[in-house]
């Protein structure tokens, strides 16, 4: 019989690969269409919603913040709160074992500082994208409860303990 694997691995990548396609094109029709909006001095999205009570977010990604002005621009003005794409995630937070890199996290939570937004931490613990280290580690359920332990302390407890910024505590929930 033939391995399915090698397969199924294309069509993760290629569905991956497309699905990002279709987030950026769908970012840059969204942020030209708010671009138009705010220019014909619209409401910012983030008050709109505010005055009914509700908070409205985006999941951000730091690199794109970076490279593209307008999106920068348009999470800046419509959105009151940030999710974090992928950089609050073990593999991103912890790529070595004890290791840990906050670097991107803490960019998204500086531009949320400046932007008075909140920020939701996203993932602490997820079945998906951990490090490698810890998806073929030879771990006993002991250890792995005090690794798991360790990682939240350090992560929840230590680094993105609130409240930090003028924003109030910006890592107001983790999912």
């Amino acid at each position: 019989m033939v391995d399915p694997r090698p397969r199924r691995s294309r069509l993760r990548a290629a569905a991956i690969a497309g699905s990002a396609v279709l987030v950026f094109a769908l970012a840059v029709v969204a942020v030209r269409a708010a671009a138009g909006h705010t220019q014909a001095g619209g409401v910012p999205l983030r008050d709109l919603a505010a005055e009914r009570g509700i908070r409205i977010g985006a999941a951000v990604d730091p690199v794109l913040l970076e490279d593209h002005r307008a999106y920068r621009a348009l999470v800046a003005e419509q959105y009151g709160s940030m999710t974090a794409e992928n950089v609050m995630k073990w593999d991103t937070l912890q790529p070595e074992f004890g290791s840990f890199d906050f670097s991107a996290a803490e960019t998204l939570l500086e531009f949320a500082d400046r932007n008075g937004q909140r920020m939701r931490g996203h993932t602490l613990l997820w079945h998906n994208q951990n490090p490698r280290w810890l998806a073929e580690g030879e771990f006993s359920a002991a250890e792995l409860r005090e690794v798991m332990h360790d990682h939240i302390d350090t992560v929840v407890g230590d680094r993105f303990k609130g409240p930090r910024t003028s924003a109030g505590s910006p890592t107001w929930g983790w999912r």
